[in-house]
């Protein structure tokens, strides 16, 4: 019997480590304390159980890698908004009026925080992120699905998970 139930063991484990890409999904670590452009604080545990699939992107406008994801950014925003696809971007700027512009002029039309401490932000060593752009596609259960999706990945992605 415990060789039964330790193979049955295997099985699973097989089987949960071939859904998740051949790895153990892993859960997002929370998010809380950083404000919108217009001050509210929004926590990353509210979009992401608000939606089915949520992109955690760290970025900032001073950023040219960044900024040259943008229009990926946006196209999948614009084609799987609609199909419970949100973006909760944490921005490293320092400066709220470069922030807020790039935000308004990218057309960044989704849900945006920081602490406006550059690479202070508590994030940082919350995510490890040691250079920027950095992604996490979250689910709704808060497994993390994929990261650093760059270009086209992204939409590829999406598509494939939100049929």
């Amino acid at each position: 019997m415990r060789k039964l139930i330790l193979i049955v063991g295997v099985v699973v484990a097989a089987a949960v480590l071939t859904a998740c890409g051949g790895q153990a999904a892993e859960r997002y670590k929370e998010i809380a304390g950083l404000a919108s452009p217009d001050g509210r604080e929004i926590a990353l545990s509210e979009v992401v159980t608000a939606n089915e699939y949520t992109l955690l992107d760290f970025w900032a406008s001073w950023c040219g890698p960044c900024m040259a994801e943008l229009p990926h950014l946006k196209a999948a925003y614009d084609e799987f908004h609609g199909r419970g696809f949100e973006i909760y971007g944490v921005s490293y700027d320092d400066d709220g009026a470069a922030w807020r512009e790039a935000i308004d002029g990218g057309g960044m039309n989704w849900v945006h925080v920081s602490a406006l401490r550059g690479w202070e932000c508590p994030t940082q060593a919350l995510y490890g992120v040691n250079a920027i752009p950095r992604n996490y596609l979250i689910d709704r259960r808060g497994n993390i699905v994929a990261m650093n999706l760059r270009g086209e990945a992204l939409g590829r992605e999406l598509a494939g998970l939100l049929k």
